[in-house]
């Protein structure tokens, strides 16, 4: 199994010393796949792939600094991390372990289901949560997420002094981390169907 690559577009870099790139790619096997076709950029040229990347956007091939996909990628990080520390905080967990209390100690899994399922807090079908059922904690683990924090506070009747402070922390650090960087110059090369 590999790709077939055939070159739809060559011309050159931004400072005349290499080329752009890009190339149209299909999987060269029978079996179906997810993403049968699809189109890569390249930069061959030293200075211009030290200072940009060939990003797809659309049907455009634009170039975008370096830095700023560094930056906006040092933001995500971020805004992960805190993420992650909020979910650790001690009067989060404490409360997490509350709601799979209440989730373990239901009278059977259809009822955790039917909670669940309520609260918009899980959307699979019955069968295929028993499948996956193996306890409150482990349910949580997997998928509870900061944006369900306030949600789940109510459940249990939690007091939620500091949560929307917390939550608001997150949601700007994840708000500064959704931009897309900015092309430089005018699209480099565009998809004709």
């Amino acid at each position: 199994m590999g790709t077939d690559r055939t070159t739809e577009f060559e011309g050159p870099c931004l400072c005349g010393e290499g080329t752009f790139r890009i190339d149209d790619c299909e999987v060269d096997h029978a079996w179906p796949t997810a993403t049968p076709q699809w189109y890569e950029g390249h930069i061959h040229c030293r200075n211009c792939a030290a200072k940009y990347e060939l990003v797809k956007r659309g049907k455009r091939f634009v170039l975008v600094k370096r830095s700023e996909l560094q930056e906006i990628d040092s933001k995500r990080t971020q805004a992960y991390d805190a993420g992650v520390h909020l979910m650790a905080r001690p009067e989060v967990l404490a409360t997490l372990n509350t709601f799979a209390a209440l989730l373990t100690n239901q009278p059977s899994m259809a009822a955790t289901h039917r909670l669940l399922v309520a609260e918009e807090l899980e959307y699979s079908s019955v069968g295929t949560f028993r499948k996956g059922w193996s306890g409150g904690a482990d349910w949580i683990r997997r998928h509870i997420k900061p944006d369900n924090l306030l949600r789940i506070y109510q459940i249990v009747n939690a007091p939620r002094d500091d949560l929307e402070t917390w939550l608001a922390d997150v949601e700007r650090l994840n708000a500064a981390a959704a931009v897309t960087a900015t092309p430089v110059g005018e699209p480099v090369y565009e998809i004709f169907p």
